[in-house]
């Protein structure tokens, strides 16, 4: 069986609160995604780690918009851009970025489930719920371990150190 870990980037990689600096509206900005600071020291290292551990590394975010807005090309480039820049071990055919109105989960209907063990790590918890119901394993990226029927981690180093 082959462990594949999908990563959400904003809260979990990437500090999208930090970047927001408390207006929501700074989000649509071109370039927004491309500058948001990263959580962990260490990020690529990190995942490298993950890598020659035998996971396969992958990221599925979302941009904050619907395919057919015109900005929606500039949120997916900012962030490829942003993960070239602090995990350039993710190979650019490994970056999922979905719209708004696409689940996560979707993207299992694609993947055989009996040879891939596919894993979310999200810190929103209604996208864990519907990868769940999709038949995917979820890892929750946490400000605090609270009681859960899923694994927690309060940082991605605890997955290279401990694993799923």
């Amino acid at each position: 069986m082959k462990n594949v870990l999908f990563f959400d980037m904003d809260g979990v990689l990437a500090d999208f609160e930090g970047g927001l600096g408390g207006d929501f509206k700074n989000m649509f900005a071109t370039g927004f995604f491309k500058t948001l600071p990263v959580i962990e020291n260490g990020l690529n290292e990190t995942m490298e780690e993950l890598q020659q551990q035998g996971y396969v590394i992958k990221i599925l975010s979302k941009a904050c918009v619907k395919r057919n807005d015109k900005r929606f090309v500039g949120q997916v480039n900012d962030k490829i851009d942003w993960v070239k820049e602090y995990i350039p071990c993710i190979n650019t055919d490994n970056i999922i970025i979905q719209a708004t109105d696409e689940a996560k989960g979707d993207i299992l209907a694609n993947i055989d489930l009996e040879v891939n063990a596919c894993y979310l790590v999200d810190d929103y918890t209604p996208n864990l719920a519907v990868w769940s119901f999709a038949g995917g394993l979820c890892i929750k990226k946490a400000k605090r371990i609270k009681n859960r029927s899923f694994k927690q981690i309060l940082n991605v180093v605890e997955l290279a150190n401990e694993g799923v």
